[in-house]
């Protein structure tokens, strides 16, 4: 059985990690890490903002590998 993931069950598994509303998240990950994502790529992002919230900051690097 596959196990798939949400914003909402990201989210509380960020909680459950520590972030709290107004932190500060450096994120350098593979997207597809992850595995089966329900909403894909904009679902983990905006797992990542409802954790930290609007006083919060998010950074993710990104990279042109041409």
């Amino acid at each position: 059985m596959k196990t798939y993931y949400s914003r909402n069950t990201l989210r509380d598994d960020l909680v459950t990690l520590g972030v709290e509303p107004g932190d500060l998240l450096f994120v350098h990950s593979s997207f597809k890490s992850l595995g089966e994502v329900d909403g894909g790529a904009g679902a983990v992002v905006g797992a990542l903002q409802d954790a930290v919230g609007a006083a919060g900051l998010i950074l993710m690097p990104s990279f042109n590998l041409v």
